[in-house]
């Protein structure tokens, strides 16, 4: 996905370095992206991580899980990984029903790590 002239993840996503992505920045991830109010579905963080790569690329992580009530609802378990690079926003996510993730979440896990852009 293409991203605005100037947009820069480091300083609009966390506020910073790799180092200062956290809680309050992916709340706000969550709230505005994922589970906007008046959407119907109800994000909670479950943890937040960030990484950087030999050329000193940043990967910032989190895993949540999103509900949605009622009719056509649903209860997930995801996890994102996220970087950006000339202008493209690159995203990893990975996802299975929560009622799954004991089972699957060792496996899905590892994904998260393994994502690097060349």
């Amino acid at each position: 996905e293409r991203v605005p002239p100037g947009f820069s993840l480091a300083a609009g996503v966390q506020g910073g370095g790799a180092g200062r992505w956290g809680q309050e920045r992916a709340q706000q991830l969550l709230g505005t992206a994922i589970a906007p109010e008046g959407s119907g579905r109800r994000a909670e963080l479950v943890s937040t991580s960030a990484r950087e790569d030999a050329a000193g690329m940043a990967y910032y992580s989190l895993e949540y899980t999103v509900r949605r009530e009622g009719a056509g609802g649903f209860f997930r378990h995801n996890q994102s990984v996220f970087a950006a690079r000339r202008g493209v926003l690159y995203t990893l996510n990975v996802q299975c029903s929560e009622e799954q993730w004991p089972a699957l979440s060792e496996r899905l896990a590892a994904l998260g790590p393994s994502f690097h852009l060349r």
